[in-house]
């Protein structure tokens, strides 16, 4: 019978939205003992203290006191100030996606981490999404990807525009399956509501002609996260809203399928038959309990699937590129 898990004394830094589900989760957790959660706003980190059953800590020295990591869920514009004091006292750090908003800013924290041989790991849940687990490394390099986004407008992350909010997800998984950053970007995108960009559309080049185009919206009448790869021979849907995804590969060669269809008579090819299905998902944890289970196994010394600080250096890049892509645009309409 195994040992059950060293438990890891932790705060939460940032309580809203995010962190409050942080806190919860790690409040029961039996791989985490939450001491303490801080936020700068005092009503607020005393209510999820209380819900969480921790301390609520009165300043982000008093929440990094005694603890061995935190998990960082304040604004992306605070990122590089609070994950520094994090990694500067010492502590190991799970950081909300985007790691900042800011190339040089992601590569001075990850190389701080490094020099104190601390974990760094950036909050890329959809990683763990039933969906799409498991894949990575599974399957080959896809030759296009499409993803969809979309989602109504919340009251909340309107400091950064719909790339950094909900795009910044499918551009590291499509780094992450592609295994290379773009040649090339291009990019446009609008504000419909807010003072920055609410819906954009990217398309990325690759080495070799690979193709991602990617759509993100935080304007939409509905709630849509679709992911979808295409290889040679095989196709994969993710649906990340329900963590449900479908894997069909074709059950003989191409020419085999291509020569049925051509003497089939003109009619279309019944691509169901000529394919095999499986499904991935939704099974056991949920992907936040995944992102928390690998960061405590960094932390112990074990090989993780975390996002690292290092890993996703080359997403903010692209980030970066398709924010000034869109801007280009604007200047020249």
């Amino acid at each position: 019978m195994s040992a059950a898990p060293e438990r890891l004394p932790v705060a939460v830094l940032g309580v809203g939205h995010l962190g409050s589900r942080h806190a919860d989760r790690l409040s029961r957790s039996p791989r985490f003992e939450l001491r303490s959660v801080f936020d700068i706003r005092p009503h607020q980190t005393r209510a999820v203290a209380a819900a969480a059953g921790c301390a609520a800590a009165r300043s982000l020295d008093e929440a990094l006191e005694d603890v061995r990591a935190v998990v960082v869920a304040t604004s992306t514009e605070s990122h590089h100030e609070v994950a520094g004091a994090a990694l500067a006292a010492g502590r190991h750090v799970l950081v909300e996606k985007p790691l900042t908003g800011r190339v040089d800013e992601a590569a001075e924290l990850a190389s701080a981490a490094a020099e104190k041989g601390l974990v760094l790991h950036v909050g890329h849940v959809e990683r763990f999404n039933p969906a799409l687990r498991g894949l990575l490394g599974e399957i080959g390099t896809p030759l296009f990807v499409e993803s969809h986004r979309l989602a109504p407008l919340v009251p909340r992350s309107l400091d950064i525009d719909v790339i950094q909010d909900l795009m910044i997800h499918d551009i590291d998984l499509a780094l992450a399956f592609i295994g290379s950053e773009p040649e090339s970007v291009q990019a446009s995108g609008v504000a419909v509501l807010t003072g920055r960009v609410d819906i954009a559309n990217a398309r990325l080049t690759f080495p070799g002609g690979i193709t991602a185009n990617l759509t993100a919206s935080r304007v939409s009448l509905d709630r849509t996260r679709k992911f979808r790869m295409f290889l040679r021979g095989t196709y994969i849907s993710a649906d990340c809203v329900t963590g449900t995804g479908h894997v069909y590969r074709l059950k003989d060669d191409r020419e085999s399928v291509l020569a049925e269809a051509l003497a089939s008579g003109g009619g279309p090819l019944d691509m169901l038959r000529v394919l095999d299905h499986r499904t991935v998902g939704p099974a056991g944890e949920d992907a936040l309990d995944a992102e928390h289970g690998a960061f405590h196994r960094a932390v112990a010394g074990e090989p993780s699937e975390g996002v690292t600080g290092r890993d996703v250096i080359g997403v903010l890049r692209t980030m970066v590129k398709i924010e000034e892509a869109i801007r280009r645009t604007a200047e020249d309409g």
